[in-house]
């Protein structure tokens, strides 16, 4: 399947602050290796990108409405809509990228990325990730429903008083990505998760600690098959 992507690109006003065009095929290559376990084919629209001197958008001094009305004004409806700026924000709060979860709509078919985290192979396919149909691995983690927390067994005929899997409806709704209590405190050192936080069960947490939904970042990242399933029919 091949998918076209429409880069908006920012700068300041005077032309100084921007992603390079080397920078952004680096990034599309790395999308396409990405997907490519799911046969899709990322490639860019047009002829040309579009670039915008504004200072403004480019270091984040806009407000959420600014940014909305701008995509109204500039996005096409026939590809994914990709925004790079210098700063990213949501709601004031600066933030590496962020987009819709499966958009249905044309006024959230947009992907924003900060130009310092375009490059870094974890936060551009972590945002493509949301807009196929995925949520972050700690989904609902410190939800104040308990039955929505993702416990950690996978048994699904657990004997009481123990409860049984919930893996396919809670947390990230994939079973192959361990539950992951991000929002709580836990602790990690090189990469290698010893937290003691335990689940509804009783049971340790042991999440992935490089997985492209999470919010760590080892290396090296990637998706399960799970997560690889869900996007191809999300």
């Amino acid at each position: 399947m091949n998918i076209p992507v429409k880069p908006h690109l920012f700068t300041n006003d005077d032309g100084s602050g921007g992603v390079s065009h080397t920078q952004l095929n680096d990034a599309l290559a790395e999308l396409n290796r990405r997907f490519s376990t799911i046969g899709i084919v990322f490639y860019f629209s047009g002829t040309s990108f579009d670039e915008y001197a504004d200072s403004g958008f480019n270091q984040g001094l806009v407000t959420d409405f600014d940014t909305f009305a701008f995509h109204q004004q500039n996005a096409v409806n026939n590809g994914i809509n990709l925004y790079v700026a210098q700063t990213v924000q949501v709601g004031g709060d600066a933030v590496g990228g962020y987009t819709y979860l499966t958009p249905m709509w044309s006024d959230y078919n947009r992907i924003w990325v900060s130009t310092g985290q375009l490059n870094e192979n974890k936060t551009t396919p972590h945002e493509f990730g949301h807009y196929f149909g995925l949520s972050h691995t700690f989904n609902n983690s410190d939800s104040n429903a308990v039955s929505q927390r993702e416990l950690v067994t996978r048994n699904f005929a657990e004997t009481f008083p123990r409860i049984s899997a919930n893996c396919d409806d809670s947390g990230d709704f994939i079973c192959d990505t361990e539950s992951d209590p991000y929002n709580v405190s836990e602790a990690a050192a090189q990469c290698m998760y010893d937290g003691l936080e335990t689940d509804a069960n009783g049971d340790l947490f042991h999440p992935q600690t490089n997985n492209i939904m999470d919010y760590r970042w080892c290396a090296p990242h990637g998706f399960t098959t799970g997560q690889y399933n869900r996007m191809s029919t999300g």
